[in-house]
């Protein structure tokens, strides 16, 4: 048997043995998954490392145990390893799974986010060898007197997990600037590993997340594909109730129903429930306790169960193994869709989805999703390179942990992929802005120094919180019962409620599987007081609408121009005639040029471009007619609707005069249209999602907002046509 593990094994040469040893005896492995194989070497031989690999294909163990086999060589004090996470519930789930790696071998594991205690944050800082937490905690840290820095002057490795939802975000931005920060803390070159299911333009993923590292950078993939078994019905055709029966009748016993929003999470786990089918509820704003109690019931219970959620349960939190998922309608993403189904059949690598496609718009989303599968490709991501109110809010921080910072901390920091495109001019003037509102000081010597509004922002428990956390907050009201929190609700549904109370007297809703009839309402304390009582109510809540982006669009055009439907996924009849019709009707819509410009329609009073260049695609393209004196312009994800009866070419024109001009005539031109245009500039900034805008002035976040919405690709197809 020990020989026959020994070749299953045959990686484990490059391991010390002590470690080779415990993955034998404790975890009993018998080999390692494809993406071990692979990893493990790299890791060791000391490169930075992005590890794409399926859901549950091993790569958080891929990353680890190459880092503790090499610090079991080189044994320092302090914290070795710092490991990122998006989500607080992923910390918890990941630091309790390193545990069982690290503390074996004398190596203290522990988290830090938000809810951790001062008791717990005060043992992670003295005693932890890995530190598990999220960016702006790390943030948090740096900027806290009560931790001293010599923690980090041993550390080694930064990992960061789910890393395609980082690189998405302001929050990703923040974690590569405080890469930069650490380095300068250490002795060693930091070893950036990062993870990740699905990732589009990963080359350019790479680049971002290695910023200035100086050490060799590899990507490794996993070459093994799951077998995927999809099935789309329309929802005309089905029954919800009976469909998850007829499936837990398949011997599918473990469920997951991903759905768009926290309302219809409600909505038809009420269903679901009113008709015999136990279902659990899961999203963000359902209380962490119950949340918490959700995921280890379905983990733990061997019985048929059924959990509904949104997002939440997207990455990687172990919940278990899924038979199944189940989705309410189609995602608007191919790497959403892609990251959900890999929930799925880890034991038997073979993925088993339903999808309940609705009505014609998420049906077009259908062709895109299947047209991506067939290709194999998910949207790519393209972090941002220019963001100058990152770097002012970078300063504000990195000056108050430093006291004073000199050119060389200044350069490190420069280091950072958000910075890359930053020119002299643009760095003046951020520290010009903050040094007049008070942030930094300029001493003689050139070096800068926090100011008393810097101060004042840092040491403030209120403050600091706003300032760490990049994404704007929301007031929400919390739901108690008992002492026990439920969840929460926005102040637009409490109003609602509050009516409900005077003109009828009670107000009963439904949250986290139940209903509840409020017994008091604590404007002050923003509280909700609340009883149990039957309630088929579901809460409103309000969000950004999903977008999608322009390799989604581009997809769904190339299945409308092949004239077929992909066979990645299995139609019904009823859905396939349904396809093929729209595949006929929008092929009018589609020219063998990229942009297809439609006549005059005397009804509508106006002329249509259909573009397929995604929602922000056709934002840029509909600023481009506005630069050039074009007012009304309605637009949607693949057309542009132009009001007035100028030829359509005309148009086209207008769009090509600017499309073909360099970045950077492009990035003046918008700027100026976007400081001329208030209301333009206050959308752009909820589309790019931070709270950054006061750290530089209107110039910079105008050039920021028009640097964000260029996009190259856009201006190719349009001189194309």
């Amino acid at each position: 048997m020990m020989i026959y593990l020994m070749e299953k094994m045959r990686m484990s040469r490059n391991l010390d043995g002590k470690v080779e040893n415990f993955i034998k005896n404790d975890l009993r492995w018998l080999s390692f998954t494809d993406v071990q194989k692979k990893a493990i070497p790299k890791i060791l031989e000391g490169n930075n490392v992005l590890i794409e690999s399926g859901t549950a294909s091993g790569k958080t163990e891929a990353a680890m145990i190459p880092i503790l086999d090499l610090m079991l060589k080189d044994k320092m004090p302090g914290i070795r390893c710092i490991y990122f996470a998006p989500l607080k519930a992923l910390i918890n789930d990941i630091t309790n799974r390193l545990m069982d790696i690290f503390k074996p071998f004398g190596f203290e594991v522990a988290r830090w986010h938000g809810e951790v205690s001062f008791t717990d944050k005060k043992h992670a800082i003295s005693k932890a060898s890995i530190l598990v937490t999220t960016p702006e905690s790390m943030e948090g840290m740096l900027s806290s007197k009560s931790v001293p820095n010599e923690r980090f002057s041993n550390l080694r490795f930064v990992v960061a997990d789910e890393v395609h939802n980082f690189a998405a975000s302001p929050r990703g931005s923040q974690m590569v600037c405080l890469f930069e920060r650490l380095q300068l803390y250490t002795e060693y070159k930091l070893q950036r590993i990062a993870m990740s299911a699905t990732v589009g333009s990963i080359n350019e993923i790479l680049d971002w997340f290695v910023g200035g590292s100086e050490l060799p950078s590899v990507i490794v993939s996993n070459s093994k594909h799951r077998t995927k078994s999809i099935h789309v019905v329309h929802e005309d055709e089905i029954d919800i109730t009976k469909l998850v029966k007829h499936l837990q009748n398949k011997g599918n016993r473990k469920i997951i129903i991903f759905t768009d929003s926290r309302k219809n999470v409600e909505k038809y786990s009420r269903i679901l429930n009113d008709n015999g089918v136990h279902a659990l509820t899961h999203h963000s704003s359902v209380s962490k306790e119950l949340r918490e109690h959700v995921e280890s019931r379905f983990k733990a219970k061997r019985k048929t169960m059924v959990i509904i959620a949104t997002s939440t349960l997207e990455m990687g939190i172990d919940i278990g193994d899924i038979d199944l998922v189940l989705f309410l309608d189609v995602p608007y993403t191919n790497a959403s869709f892609v990251q959900k189904i890999g929930r799925a059949g880890r034991k038997s690598s073979n993925t088993k989805a339903w999808v309940i496609a609705r009505d014609y718009n998420s049906q077009m989303r259908l062709l895109g999703v299947s047209q991506m599968l067939e290709d194999d490709v998910v949207e790519g991501i393209f972090p941002l390179d220019y963001y100058p109110q990152l770097l002012a809010h970078q300063l504000i921080s990195f000056s108050y942990e430093r006291g004073r910072l000199k050119k060389e901390e200044l350069a490190q920091l420069l280091k950072a992929r958000p910075f890359k495109r930053i020119e002299k001019a643009d760095f003046k003037a951020v520290i010009d802005f903050l040094v007049e509102k008070g942030y930094l000081f300029k001493n003689p010597g050139g070096e800068l120094l926090p100011g008393d509004k810097t101060n004042e922002v840092i040491e403030i428990g209120a403050k600091k919180m706003g300032f760490v956390v990049l994404f704007p907050g929301s007031i929400e009201y919390q739901v108690v019962h008992r002492g026990t929190e439920i969840g929460t609700l926005q102040p637009i549904f409490v109003q609602v409620l509050k009516q409900e109370r005077e003109s009828k007297g009670e107000a009963i809703f439904n949250l986290a599987n139940h209903g509840w009839k409020v017994t008091r309402i604590d404007d002050s304390k923003l509280k909700i007081i609340v009883e149990e009582a039957h309630s088929t109510r579901v809460p409103d809540w309000m969000s950004l609408g999903a977008r999608i982006e322009y390799d989604f669009a581009q997809a769904i055009r190339k299945a409308i121009i092949s004239r077929k439907i992909p066979e990645t996924v299995i139609c019904s009849r009823t859905l396939k005639e349904q396809l093929q019709h729209i595949i006929d009707q929008e092929s009018e819509t589609i020219s063998k040029a990229p942009v297809r410009c439609c006549e005059y329609d005397p009804e509508k009073k106006g002329t249509t471009l259909y573009t397929y260049f995604g929602d922000l695609g056709n934002l840029f393209a509909s600023i481009l007619l506005n630069i050039q004196g074009v007012k009304s312009v309605r637009r949607d994800w693949r057309m542009l609707f132009i009001k007035g009866k100028k030829d359509p070419e005309y148009y086209l024109e207008l769009l090509k005069e600017l499309a073909g001009k360099s970045r950077e005539e492009l990035s003046h031109l918008i700027t100026t249209h976007i400081m001329d245009n208030p209301k333009t500039m206050k959308y752009l900034y909820n589309q790019l999602g931070d709270s950054l805008k006061d750290y530089a002035d209107d110039h910079i976040i105008a050039k920021s907002q028009a640097e964000f919405i260029i996009d190259e690709r856009v201006c190719q197809n349009i001189v194309d046509s």
